[in-house]
């Protein structure tokens, strides 16, 4: 799979939940938090985990991540996320390269 584009909420947390049994699959990093700076993001540090589709998940703030992915089928969420002003808390970057992360289903 390929990665462009991560986003993070520099100070909120986020929280998905998934409204069907469908798998989705996670892509996440972390990276320090310098002023309004991209420093220190690594896409090599990029994990990606499954969800089995009846679990949600909460990201910290700071943590780079994209769009849960859903695996075989399509997948709608319910989307927590408060923040005082949303324009200075997201921060969006594109991978120049993309990221390839390879994983094994079992």
């Amino acid at each position: 799979m390929e990665v462009n584009k991560l986003e993070r909420h520099r100070n909120s947390t986020q929280t998905f939940i998934p409204l069907s049994q469908n798998p989705f699959l996670v892509v996440v990093g972390e990276a320090e938090i310098v002023g309004n700076e991209t420093d220190g993001l690594d896409p090599a540090q990029l994990e990606a985990f499954i969800s089995n589709g009846s679990q949600g998940i909460t990201l910290s703030a700071g943590i780079w991540h994209c769009s849960p992915l859903p695996i075989g089928g399509s997948i709608n969420f319910v989307i927590l996320h408060r923040s005082p002003n949303v324009d200075l808390d997201a921060q969006l970057v594109s991978l120049k390269d993309g990221a390839e992360i390879f994983f094994d289903l079992k």
